[in-house]
Order: structure tokens, then sequence, then C-alpha cells
């Protein structure tokens, strides 16, 4: 699905923001707001999922198509997405991110789309950004890219140490 202003209410927006911040996921407010606000359009994709290219085609407004490949049971990057390159082939720039959420990061994410019109934005480990940024070069040039990694050579995920797992 879509999410634009026309496919939701200012309530359903204000709800999903709540639910992300209960969550730990209010990183992504900003793209939320910037979908209430009709400046863009936004579709979440987890793994295998089809993407709905041909609506975010006709959209007029800019629009955001996110993945998530970040999280322990979806870390597959390009192996776990069967339309990988027709989605980076959709996009005219991408956001790689590899790294903690921080809503600065996502109100960077929102200007990008705001700026070129369709913005990939993949939510990925350190582990398979180098793989991703491999995938982005050969649809788009080198200064269309962002790579969001920790600093310092740290990595995303952080481990959680196993005698705090539940």
């Amino acid at each position: 699905m879509v999410l634009s202003a026309k496919t939701t209410t200012p309530y359903r927006i204000a709800l999903a923001i709540s639910v992300a911040q209960v969550a730990d996921e209010g990183f992504r407010a900003p793209l939320l707001r910037g979908v209430g606000a009709d400046e863009i359009a936004v579709t979440i994709l987890g793994m295998g999922q089809t993407p709905p290219l041909s609506k975010l085609d006709d959209t007029r407004r800019p629009a955001i198509v996110v993945l998530l490949d970040d999280c322990d049971t979806t870390r597959l990057g390009l192996d776990g997405w069967r339309y990988a390159a027709r989605i980076m082939r959709w996009g005219r720039n991408a956001m790689l991110h590899a790294a903690g959420g921080l809503p600065e990061h996502y109100e960077f994410a929102v200007s990008m789309a705001k700026a070129c019109q369709r913005l990939v934005l993949v939510e990925t480990c350190t582990a398979q950004v180098d793989a991703w940024t491999a995938l982005a070069l050969r649809t788009m040039p080198p200064g269309r890219i962002l790579r969001v990694q920790p600093l310092d050579g740290g990595i995303h995920p952080v481990p959680v140490p196993r005698e705090q797992m539940q």
C-alpha cells in the first residue's frame, strides 16, 4: 500500500506515529508527517513483499520506498529481495541506512525525496551495505547514493549479549 494524504487521515497518521514511538521506531515519524502534510508518498516493504511501483509511478508527489532489511530475522541483503534491482532502477536517489535510526536521518530522507522525486531508502545492516551499494551503483551515479553508517567502524545492529536475551 502506498501511504499518501489521499489514502489516510490525520488521525491515522497521528496513530501511526504513536505506535511507531511505542515500538521504539519513532525515528520514522518524519516520513509519516510528510505523508500527513501531503508532501510525499511512502511505501514500507518487508521481506518478500511486492513493490507497488506502478502506483508510485502515477503519483505526482515525491515518493519514498523503504526496504526493511536490518532486523535479525530479515537481514538477508539482496538475496532476500526478488525485486531489489527493479526497485533501485525506479529510484533516482538512494539512502542506504546501516546505522541506528535517528529522526534527523529521516527528515533528510524527506528532503532528498522532495529534491529528486523518487528515493529508495534501504534500512540495512553494516554487513550488507556494500552489496546494496554495488546494486545502487549499477543504476545511478555515485553522487546520488548516500550511505549512513556508524562512526569509527561501529556495526549495526549492535549485537545483544546472550544473557540479555529473553
